[in-house]
């Protein structure tokens, strides 16, 4: 449909898949007060060395970062 995909190209990248083992069975334990104070706080250790570093993060799902 005369769309021009936009891609970067870079020399060195590092990629990052980071999952919660046994998120899933913890997750139904937990009261949704809870679970979202459990993934702010991770998620919160992982965006202070993101921003360090000046890299970008390009999404979370669910308990993946």
């Amino acid at each position: 449909n005369g769309e021009i995909p936009i891609a970067d190209n870079y020399d060195n990248v590092s990629i990052l898949f980071a999952d919660l083992v046994g998120f899933t069975p913890l997750s139904v334990t937990l009261t949704a007060q809870q679970l979202f104070e459990l993934l702010s706080e991770v998620f919160g250790h992982f965006d202070s060395v993101v921003e360090k570093h000046g890299v970008e993060k390009l999404r979370t799902v669910g308990d993946g970062y």
